[in-house]
């Protein structure tokens, strides 16, 4: 039975899913309200976002006209409260608003000079 030709079905172009171009994941319906995309989701203060996975929370800040996303608390000790990730926020925000950009920028040579 090997030798014997395999009859080809006709195909229900109905039944496959519709691929846009420049799409390369078939549509779907949207997600639930209650599910959230990608890694992060938002915490419940202003300018603070909170890993799925970890729970560390990162500051969300515009400054300057750049936006800054940067992780709160330190490496060995990550923020995971939302209070604490309220303090470092605001400890965060007066750091930027103290820095000179002007000086910033500069290196260690042309300001000793």
């Amino acid at each position: 039975m090997p030798n014997q030709r395999r009859r080809k079905t006709p195909i229900d172009h109905r039944s496959i899913p519709h691929i846009s171009f420049g799409q390369m994941n078939p549509q779907t319906t949207s997600p639930a309200p209650t599910e959230s995309k990608g890694k992060f989701h938002k915490a419940t203060a202003e300018g603070l976002m909170q890993h799925k996975s970890s729970g560390r929370y990162y500051a969300r800040i515009m400054h300057k006209g750049k936006r800054i996303l940067q992780a709160l608390g330190a490496n060995d000790s990550p923020c995971t409260t939302l209070p604490e990730a309220r303090r470092l926020l605001r400890d965060k925000r007066t750091e930027l608003e103290r820095t000179d950009v002007v000086a910033s920028k500069k290196t260690l040579k042309a300001l000793i000079a």
